[in-house]
């Protein structure tokens, strides 16, 4: 079982390097996991499980009840994007592929 699964995603981001270490992040571009790690230092509700390029998955459980999603992220520059030009540059992503 992996770190990931042990311990939830939004424990794990209040400690930077324990985040990084996350085997299932090896290999992601920095603005990827920094961008990752804010998402789940303020998820509080439902689920979002990131589906990486190499078929990993990420999931992010919140402590209250609410929607699930995935997202499958074909390209991590997608992410670039969204610090870019928030819900313009997600929707950018889309239409490029990158999610």
């Amino acid at each position: 079982m992996s770190l990931a699964h042990e311990t939830s995603l939004t424990a794990l981001a209040r400690d930077a390097r324990a985040f990084h270490r996350l085997p299932q992040l090896r290999g992601a571009p920095a603005p990827f996991r920094f961008a990752l790690r804010l998402i789940a230092r303020g998820w509080r509700h439902g689920e979002l499980t990131f589906v990486l390029p190499g078929g990993r998955e990420l999931a992010l459980r919140g402590c209250a009840p609410g929607p699930a999603a995935r997202l499958d992220v074909r390209d991590y520059r997608f992410m670039r994007r969204v610090i870019a030009s928030g819900d313009i540059g997600f929707a950018e992503g889309y239409m490029a592929g990158e999610w």
